[in-house]
C-alpha cells in the first residue's frame, strides 16, 4: 500500500506540474486554447459515434466515465451525447482547471491512480479512456484498471480504452542511459526518481519521466485479459500504427 502510494503521489505530482506548465501540450500537443477545445468537441464524436452504430448503442439517457480527463477537452463533445458524463484524473490541478469549463451536465473526479472506488458497482453504461493508459508506470495498473471497468459497468455496458503498443528500438529512461522499450518499465522507480532531477531540465523530466513514457501492452495480452474477466465481444482496432492501438468490448 505504501507503494502504490508514493507512486500516486508521483503521478499526481507529475501531471500537476504538466497542468501548469501547460496542459494542451503534454495532452495534445496543441496550445491555442480554443483549437485545443474544438479538436476535442470533434474527437469525442469520431471515435465513438461508429463504435455506438455497430453496437445499437444509444448514448442519449445514459451515464458515461471518461477515465483520464485532463482538463476536460472531451467532455464538452461527451457532455451533447450523454445525458450524464463523469471526468476522472489523477491530478488535482488538472480538475480544477476542469471544472472552469461548468458544463451543466458534466462532474470532474480527482482520482487515486489506481481503481475507480470513487463510484459505485453497475453505475455506468460506457467507460472510455485516450491517452491515458498509455502513460501508467507499471502494466499492471492497466490489469488493476480493467477489473475495476467491469465492477463499476452495467451489464451489456460498452468500454473502449486506448492501450500503448510495444516498441522496438531505444528508449533514455534515465535522460541519458539508452535501454530497449520493454526493459525501461522495469527499471527500479528509486533510481529514476534520483536520476531524472540530477541530469534533465524540468521540460525534459516531464517528457521521459515514466509517468509519461508509460507501460505498453501486446494486443493479444490485452484482448486475453479482458476477456478472461468476463468481457464479451472484445476487439482490436488500429489507432496510430505501431504506437497505440484501441481495445474496446462489452460486459
Amino acid at each position: 500500500m505504501k507503494r502504490m502510494a508514493r507512486r500516486r503521489s508521483v503521478m499526481e505530482k507529475d501531471w500537476n506540474a504538466r497542468a501548469l506548465a501547460g496542459a494542451q501540450k503534454y495532452i495534445a500537443g496543441v496550445d491555442p486554447e480554443d483549437e485545443f477545445f474544438e479538436g476535442g468537441t470533434r474527437l469525442a464524436r469520431q471515435l465513438c459515434d461508429d463504435f455506438f452504430r455497430k453496437e445499437g448503442f444509444q448514448p442519449k439517457g445514459k451515464r458515461m466515465l471518461d477515465i483520464g480527463c485532463g482538463i476536460g477537452r472531451l467532455e464538452r463533445g461527451f457532455s451533447q451525447m450523454f445525458d450524464i458524463v463523469y471526468g476522472l484524473d489523477v491530478s488535482s490541478e488538472m480538475i480544477a482547471q476542469a471544472k472552469n469549463l461548468k458544463l451543466k451536465n458534466v462532474e470532474f473526479v480527482r482520482g487515486n491512480g489506481r481503481d475507480l472506488s470513487a463510484f459505485p458497482d453497475e453505475f455506468f453504461d460506457f467507460v472510455f479512456s485516450v491517452s491515458t493508459f498509455m502513460h501508467l508506470p507499471k502494466k499492471r495498473m492497466a490489469y488493476d484498471y480493467f477489473r475495476e471497468i467491469g465492477r463499476v459497468l452495467k451489464p451489456g455496458g460498452l468500454f473502449k480504452l486506448q492501450i500503448l503498443e510495444p516498441r522496438t528500438g531505444v528508449a533514455f529512461v534515465l535522460g541519458f542511459v539508452p535501454v530497449p522499450h520493454f526493459v525501461a518499465p522495469h527499471v527500479p522507480e528509486v533510481m529514476w526518481l534520483v536520476y531524472r532531477y540530477l541530469t534533465l531540465s524540468k521540460e525534459e523530466r516531464l517528457r521521459r519521466s515514466r509517468t509519461y513514457l508509460g507501460s505498453s501492452m501486446p494486443r493479444d495480452e490485452a484482448k486475453q485479459a479482458l476477456l478472461d474477466l468476463g468481457f464479451s465481444k472484445v476487439e482490436i482496432e488500429e489507432c496510430t500504427p505501431g504506437v497505440t492501438f484501441f481495445c474496446s468490448g462489452r460486459k
